[in-house]
């Protein structure tokens, strides 16, 4: 087999998968159309359609001027030729409630398609972007107001990631926090926060705050850099700071009302290139299940899985 048909043979599985989850429409597209697509031969093509066929992933029914259709597919050898292996979601910290629904969430979209799916987390959706564009896991969350502004903003790829759309909640109390008693004046504090976080840059610049004298804090070190004393306030996530005992917290005034309704939606964002992947994640993940459990788990209905 040469590296192109191995490609195209792959790439075809991956179209096919979706076809056959979705279960309808299974009308495949022309050998010319895909021969195009790919910018391969016909006969590469044809033997990439031979190859599936052989190895028992697919059965397809020529239909004449009709054109050729799946008849039929075993879901297990396709995926072994789609070469997913296992997938790799990178979410934020599950240091709240809020995530942990919405990790178990996905865990159950991934498990009702008995696709495999390992979950990770990582801090700042500026980090998570990076490493989705190195190719290192195959889609991050986000929420829609730190997509937003990072299509808006980002000077370098990043703007070549897609979203395929809302999936759940997504932690969105933010706060700032002072040691107790501590004056606090959103025209005269300094307010330390996470530049690896969009929302939180966002936020900051709709506040008309973005100079951050405090330099790059790490967003899991804020609260105990405000304990120290070592910066004045700290801007953070109510729901992940856990007990607030040893603070005093101060609501965010005047935020715009649209900023606080994306700040609330959590979005998949994956690299606009892999068209495959997102049609097939767009399939598993938007459903409605994984906001479902989420609201299960914030309820207390269910146990956290993943």
């Amino acid at each position: 087999m040469t590296n192109k048909q191995d490609a195209v043979r792959r790439a075809l599985a991956r179209e096919f998968i979706t076809m056959v989850f979705r279960g309808e429409n299974n009308k495949l597209s022309g050998i010319k159309e895909y021969a195009d697509r790919f910018g391969v031969g016909a006969g590469t093509v044809q033997g990439a359609l031979a190859d599936l066929k052989a190895a028992g992933a697919v059965s397809l029914k020529a239909c004449g001027a009709q054109g050729t259709y799946i008849e039929s597919a075993d879901r297990s050898r396709l995926l072994e030729m789609c070469e997913y292996d296992i997938f790799i979601g990178l979410l934020p910290l599950d240091s709240s409630l809020c995530v942990k629904g919405m990790a178990t969430g996905i865990f159950e979209a991934f498990t009702e398609y008995r696709l495999p799916i390992h979950i990770l987390f990582a801090r700042g959706s500026r980090n998570r972007a990076g490493i989705l564009l190195r190719e290192k896991c195959d889609f991050v969350v986000m929420s829609l107001c730190a997509y937003s502004y990072m299509h808006k903003n980002a000077r370098d790829e990043r703007r070549d990631l897609c979203s395929i759309g809302t999936i759940s909640g997504y932690p969105s109390e933010h706060v700032f926090i002072t040691k107790r008693d501590a004056p606090f004046s959103m025209a005269e504090t300094q307010v330390a926060y996470d530049a690896f976080s969009y929302d939180q840059i966002a936020i900051m610049e709709s506040l008309g705050k973005q100079h951050n004298r405090y330099g790059e804090c790490l967003g899991v070190q804020l609260p105990e850099l405000v304990r120290r004393g070592e910066v004045e306030s700290a801007l953070v996530e109510r729901k992940s700071l856990g007990c607030a005992d040893d603070f005093d917290v101060h609501p965010i005034e005047h935020l715009p009302a649209q900023m606080q309704r994306d700040l609330g939606e959590s979005v998949v964002v994956v690299r606009g290139s892999d068209h495959n992947l997102s049609d097939l994640l767009s399939l598993v993940l938007t459903s409605g299940l994984v906001c479902q459990v989420q609201r299960e788990i914030l309820e207390e209905k269910r146990i956290v899985t993943y």
